[in-house]
């Protein structure tokens, strides 16, 4: 499998992916199957300046939001 870093101003090319990131909610690394679609975004939050990734995640059939460092696999 390939990781690739994405940064704030990049988008996704690929449909369906896994995304790693620290869950703040589960205190460790989760990795989660998503996709992206009409609704998926990445861009900074304006008061912090952290970048963050919304994207469909298909386990849970929810958006879910990654900030911080997040890698994606395809």
């Amino acid at each position: 499998p390939t990781y690739c870093r994405i940064g704030h101003n990049e988008r996704i090319q690929m449909k369906t992916f896994y995304i790693t990131y620290f869950s703040n909610k589960d205190g460790k690394m989760i990795t989660r199957r998503g996709k992206e679609d009409e609704k998926t975004r990445l861009g900074l939050n304006k008061k912090t300046w952290i970048p963050y990734f919304v994207y469909f995640d298909i386990d849970k059939n929810d958006y879910r939001c990654a900030t911080g460092n997040w890698k994606v696999r395809y």
